[in-house]
């Protein structure tokens, strides 16, 4: 799977979650345990330095479920771990409705090309 990934990859941003405060959480830790995120991620990160693909890491505090990937504006509501059952939401400024991990991964991106000092072409 991590092949097949880099493979179909000229750039990959993720962030850097703190996973070990994720398996605190009663309702996370036995997913995360299951899908040991942590593992997949180093996996993928060698494989790219392997076929000399880009791979940042987006720092853990930045808010990429919160931010409208449309306008850029912070989305107050959804902070806290108490609104993780938000999947998805319409941004108070634009009106824009997001699914709540597909507006993350856009949002994921775009901090991750700014780190590198390029946007999406």
């Amino acid at each position: 799977m991590t092949a097949d990934i880099v493979k179909n990859s000229s750039f990959i941003a993720v962030q850097n979650e703190n996973i070990k405060s994720w398996i605190k959480n009663k309702q996370l830790s036995h997913s995360i345990q299951l899908n040991a995120p942590r593992k997949l991620l180093e996996k993928i990160e060698q494989k790219c330095q392997q076929e000399n693909i880009k791979f940042v890491k987006v720092s853990k505090f930045y808010p990429s479920t919160q931010i409208c990937s449309n306008c850029q504006k912070r989305n107050e509501n959804l902070k806290g771990l108490k609104n993780l059952g938000i999947r998805d939401w319409d941004c108070p400024h634009c009106h824009t409705h997001h699914d709540r991990d597909r507006n993350a991964a856009i949002n994921i991106l775009n901090k991750g090309l700014e780190i590198v000092g390029t946007t999406v072409q």
